[in-house]
C-alpha cells in the first residue's frame, strides 16, 4: 500500500467491507522534514456526510515511527464489517466522508487529511 506523505490533503479510499484496512502515512513539516509525533494522538472518523451527527466508525491508528512522522490509519475487520453498504454486488460502492486530526500534546487539533471513503459490500459471511 502506498504511503501518503506531505501537507494537508484530500485523499479518497476504497475499502472492502469485512477486511482489515491499513493506510500508512508519513506526515511532514512545511519544509519537508518529518513531523515529530512525540506525545501526539490521532482522531479520525467516518460519517455519512460532513454535517451528520452520526459517527459511522471512529477508526484506530498506530504511530509506527515517532521521529519520522509515520503512522497508520486502521480499520479492523469488525469495524469495516460494521459499515453499512447499499450495493447488491462488490462494484456498487457506498460513499462516506472522513477526516483525520493530529492532536498535539497541548490538545491543539490540526486537520491533516479528509476525503471520501467508498465502501464495497462484502459477499462472504460467517455461517
Amino acid at each position: 500500500m502506498e504511503t501518503l506523505a506531505g501537507k494537508n490533503g484530500e485523499y479518497h479510499f476504497r475499502i472492502m467491507q469485512g477486511e482489515t484496512w491499513v493506510q500508512p502515512i508519513q506526515w511532514k513539516n512545511a519544509d519537508g522534514s518529518p513531523k515529530n509525533l512525540t506525545d501526539y494522538t490521532i482522531l479520525w472518523q467516518i460519517r455519512p456526510s460532513a454535517n451528520s451527527s452520526t459517527i459511522t466508525v471512529t477508526g484506530d491508528y498506530e504511530i509506527t515511527n515517532t521521529n519520522q512522522g509515520m503512522f497508520s490509519l486502521i480499520l479492523t475487520e469488525e469495524q469495516s464489517s460494521s459499515i453499512p453498504t447499499k450495493g447488491h454486488d462488490y462494484s456498487q460502492l457506498t460513499k462516506y466522508v472522513y477526516d483525520v486530526y493530529l492532536i498535539s500534546p497541548q490538545n491543539a487539533l490540526t486537520r491533516i487529511l479528509n476525503g471520501f471513503i467508498y465502501m464495497s459490500p462484502g459477499v462472504s459471511k460467517d455461517a
